[in-house]
């Protein structure tokens, strides 16, 4: 959990974006996807909470796109390590 989110819980709300939004582009930098789509959805709810609803469904929209392809990735690598796990004698 990080400073964002704890700004979040305590319904700081503007306090939270800052940090949520810091923090968005240190995940991108890294390749953390999912640590990128947990971000942006916090920063959805947080404009769903702000009433800004246009804002907190781009956010989603991300959210939910990085999900989808980050779970096609995933079970595409699970698949080839099964691959080469039942070609190895």
């Amino acid at each position: 959990m990080g400073i964002g989110n704890v700004y979040q819980a305590l319904g700081e709300n503007q306090k939270a974006l800052k940090y949520l939004n810091q923090a968005l582009p240190i995940r991108r930098a890294v390749g953390d996807y999912e640590g990128e789509a947990n971000t942006l959805n916090n920063i959805g709810v947080v404009y769903s909470d702000l009433g800004e609803n246009q804002k907190a469904l781009e956010s989603f929209n991300q959210t939910l796109s990085i999900r989808r392809s980050w779970g096609i990735v995933r079970v595409k690598l699970l698949l080839s390590a099964i691959l080469v796990e039942l070609t190895i004698p």
